[in-house]
């Protein structure tokens, strides 16, 4: 976990780094699970294929939010470390999750 310091990158624009990556991902994430096998496409395909292609989409999917889960891991803990009462240099901006999804105009969906 990265440790703030008042000769390193401010805690305020480490958060919003951070924000902006979930945000991205979010949308990717979004994206991708628009891309979803769809079983008229395998229906030439040998028994078991569209299964397969499933499995590997919610793969797909799981990896990407596996990196999203670690980056909000990260940001709250920049966050906490940043706390106005603990850190002068925080300037007292927490982490909201909620941020990194509607501040670009991008709209969560639950993936599948």
């Amino acid at each position: 976990m990265p440790a703030i310091d008042l000769n390193g990158t401010s805690p305020v624009e480490l958060l919003e780094q951070h924000e902006l990556a979930i945000a991205g991902l979010w949308s990717a994430i979004s994206t991708l699970a628009a891309t979803a096998p769809n079983a008229r496409h395998y229906q030439a395909r040998k028994p078991g294929a569209f299964q397969q292609a499933q499995a590997e989409h919610r793969d797909r999917l799981a990896r990407l939010e596996s990196v999203m889960d670690e980056l909000e891991q990260l940001a709250e803990f920049i966050s906490d470390q940043a706390d106005a009462a603990t850190h002068p240099i925080g300037g007292g901006r927490k982490f909201r999750r909620e941020a990194c999804f509607f501040s670009e105009g991008v709209v969560p969906i639950t993936p599948l």
